[in-house]
């Protein structure tokens, strides 16, 4: 198991994989360890592979409200079946409803829906509830897209430069990085035409 944890921290997902499959094998009951097996495939590509295993936490345990989550969260992520995927992130936060990874999924599936107020509103709930914004730079690039989309530009920018300034090479850090880049624009000085900061959004 800290094989498997040590693999997965440094970025050996192929290795992980390996390692974990077998593990699983012996061990099928070790729901903790299927999950982070399912976190391997999904941080490797192999998002199928992931969803498989997901299915059978669920199947196995339907109140596993992490696996409920990270399922959701793919299928939201990566534009699978949002709505199916929203639906699994309530029933997670039905389970524990102060969970800031939960709050993120949820806020970023209603930010992929276009309901840009129910995204900030839920997105802020989870930032407030981490105890350091910087340890978790894909839930401030999520809120900081959302604040963009309100036109809270000075909010974005905020959270814009705590993604930056994390450094993280993981590749759904680097994505965000590069949306933000591109949809975040942060001018030098205030626009006056822009939005107040404390504008209602959509």
């Amino acid at each position: 198991s800290r094989l498997l944890e040590a693999y997965q921290q440094c970025g050996r997902f192929d290795e992980a994989i390996a390692l974990g499959s077998k593990m699983v094998d012996r061990l099928p009951n070790d729901t903790q360890l299927r999950l982070c097996l399912a976190n391997c495939m999904e941080r490797a590509g192999r998002i199928d592979e992931a969803i498989k295993q997901l299915k059978i936490l669920i199947k196995f345990d339907p109140h596993y409200a992490a696996a409920l989550n990270y399922l959701g969260y793919i299928y939201i992520d990566r534009g699978l079946k949002l709505e199916r995927g929203i639906a699994l992130v309530r029933a997670a936060l039905a389970i524990e409803p102060n969970n800031s990874a939960f709050l993120d999924s949820l806020g970023w599936g209603l930010y992929k829906q276009g309901n840009i107020k129910g995204a900030v509103q839920f997105l802020e709930r989870a930032v407030a509830g981490l105890k350091e914004a910087s340890s978790e730079p894909v839930i401030c690039g999520h809120l900081a897209l959302a604040y963009q989309k309100s036109g809270r530009l000075k909010d974005a920018k905020k959270y814009f430069a705590i993604v930056a300034s994390a450094k993280s090479k993981d590749p759904a850090v680097q994505k965000l990085l590069r949306e933000l880049s591109l949809s975040v624009e942060l001018p030098k000085r205030e626009d006056p035409t822009s939005k107040p900061e404390n504008a209602s959004v959509r």
